[in-house]
């Protein structure tokens, strides 16, 4: 257990530092069109109907004429700005699926053979469909590589593409995802995987089960720090030769976790966290420590 020395999940755009820039502009982000949603999800009526759909876990259309009001629904996007002027680059919209929602962003690096490092840097995406209580959770791990190309005439911002290098659909929501040692990453549903990008596809080298909602994943070279929106924050770590992802130390303490970040000092390492009722917690491993009961 790791002891201590001393939900609400917010939005935020991506902010990128630039230096020696004497003028900052302020930047408007587009806003989420709204539209007509064509598949509006069916609700099942009887009890035996319902058994089957969940069985199923398949979307059901309900067939309605020309004449009927359809919700609005909004239809999300993924877009790519300038870090200099912060404008949108052109050509550079990626839409997402109807009902489909992004719930964690980042940019990775995972392991290429083309590069001095032995790495390269993607932007990989987590979804979850919200279709609604009656249908199994699921979502898409996306992983984007933005390449160069022959800008159009006087359009120098169209010479960064977006490149789908892999797209599918997994057995749950996708809520945090993350790199390390070169491998993705990815909290799906109740477990935390890591893949291994090969050939444009994502080939699974290692799972644990974890506890409720984890919605944060950081990592420290082989060492990977886990948040759950209600059950604290967990450390793994993840051994390259075996192929072993396992449990290192947990705070068995329930927690509302907000956000987390490793602290070091020196050869010190800690965590920090934030939680639902104002406070800010630091955590350490101390194996020794009577508090930590023996490190679990």
């Amino acid at each position: 257990m790791m002891a201590p020395t001393s939900f609400r999940r917010y939005l935020a755009g991506t902010h990128c530092a630039c230096a020696d820039r004497e003028e900052v502009k302020p930047a408007r982000m587009p806003d989420t069109p709204m539209s007509p949603c064509g598949l509006p999800p069916r609700t099942p009526l009887s009890i035996n109907e319902r058994k089957s759909y969940f069985v199923r876990g398949e979307l059901t259309v309900e067939e309605r004429n020309e004449r009927f009001p359809y919700p609005p629904q909004e239809r999300f996007s993924v877009l790519l700005f300038s870090p200099v002027s912060w404008e949108v680059i052109p050509n550079t919209k990626m839409e997402l699926e109807e009902w489909e929602h992004v719930t964690c962003l980042k940019n990775v690096s995972l392991a290429y053979e083309g590069t001095t490092s032995g790495l390269k840097g993607y932007i990989a995406l987590g979804t979850n469909y919200n279709y609604g209580e009656d249908i199994t959770s699921r979502g898409r791990i996306l992983i984007f590589d933005i390449i160069e190309v022959v800008p159009e005439p006087g359009q120098p911002l169209t010479k960064n593409r977006f490149k789908m290098v892999y797209s599918k659909e997994q057995k749950g929501p996708v809520t945090a995802i993350t790199h390390v040692l070169g491998f993705l990453v990815s909290a799906v549903g109740q477990k935390i995987y890591i893949w291994q990008l090969k050939d444009n596809d994502l080939v699974g080298v290692a799972f644990i089960d974890t506890n409720i909602y984890i919605h944060q994943l950081l990592s420290i070279k082989s060492l990977i720090l886990v948040a759950d929106v209600y059950k604290s924050i967990s450390l793994l770590r993840f051994q390259e030769e075996y192929r072993t992802l396992s449990l290192v130390s947990r705070d068995f303490r329930s927690a509302e976790v907000y956000t987390s970040e490793f602290l070091l000092d020196n050869t010190q390492m800690g965590f920090l966290i934030a939680d639902g009722e104002q406070n800010l917690v630091l955590y350490m491993y101390q194996p020794e420590s009577r508090e930590s009961f023996g490190g679990e």
